[in-house]
């Protein structure tokens, strides 16, 4: 499995299942084990502009040796994951969590970058030792009280600036949980992204049973009225009709459903 940090100076660089440093005010925050080492899988795609005035890409890995800091109050905890760059410069990512008491439930309310755009990282970025400050205020991972959030398939979320500078975050199997009131370590149940998802299936379902229903019921009539034309044809001398017209309706939402036969 993964070690599990918890929010709290501390460094990332950790072997699998060590507590890095135990915090019982608890936010606390999954790294996925990967390659010998534990370390977040998150990473910034940020658009900045060349020395010929072209507009590119490139993708900013937080390093393994990172450190994460926490502010715990009543409603608001912060998780702040700091690193430096080779000239000694600091970058920051920010994840704010509010609580909604009114429905027992914690999201995401902001997330923030600052990083330092340096010449070792961006060999032909115009301008030198660029900062850029990347924000989403949009709210994410609505989470249930006393439970965490775990989500292993790749997100992606815009980042604005004020400064016009674009940029995205993607992060993939991560496991997330703030206003933890145990005194221990470990993460409570965890809300899936899958199955938070997994109500859609239902509706999805209920078609099929009703497309498999609508199917039988119109062959079962298209059977029926064949025999009656069938039975009506040969009082009439024996003559069958010239044609045969089966309709059946697929639902391509549902993958699981067999074509009635």
């Amino acid at each position: 499995m993964a070690s599990v940090l918890a929010a709290g100076s501390g460094c990332l660089n950790v072997l699998e299942g060590q507590i890095v440093e135990r915090s019982l005010s608890a936010l606390a925050i999954y790294w996925v084990h990967k390659c010998g080492t534990s370390c977040p899988e998150i990473v910034f795609i940020i658009l900045f502009w060349t020395l010929s005035f072209q507009r590119k890409y490139a993708l900013l890995d937080i390093p393994k040796n990172a450190t994460a800091t926490g502010h715990f109050g009543n409603d608001t905890q912060i998780l702040n994951i700091t690193w430096c760059n080779k000239d000694n410069t600091s970058n920051n990512f920010i994840i704010l969590f509010k609580k909604n008491s009114t429905d027992n439930r914690y999201m995401i309310k902001n997330i923030s970058v600052n990083v330092i755009l340096t010449k070792e990282e961006f060999p032909d970025i115009r301008g030198q030792n660029v900062t850029i400050t990347l924000y989403n205020n949009k709210t994410e991972f609505s989470t249930p009280l006393s439970k965490s959030y775990r989500c292993a398939k790749e997100q992606t979320f815009d980042l604005f600036g004020s400064n016009n500078t674009t940029g995205a975050i993607k992060l993939s199997h991560i496991q997330l949980e703030a206003f933890h009131e145990k005194m221990d370590d470990l993460f409570d149940a965890a809300e899936d992204c899958e199955r938070a998802s997994s109500p859609d299936i239902v509706p999805i379902a209920v078609g099929c049973a009703l497309v498999g229903l609508v199917a039988i019921v119109l062959i079962a009539y298209l059977v029926g009225r064949r025999r009656s034309q069938a039975r009506g044809y040969l009082s009439m001398g024996g003559k069958k009709p010239c044609t045969a017209l089966t309709f059946i309706y697929f639902n391509p939402l549902c993958t699981g459903c067999n074509d009635p036969e």
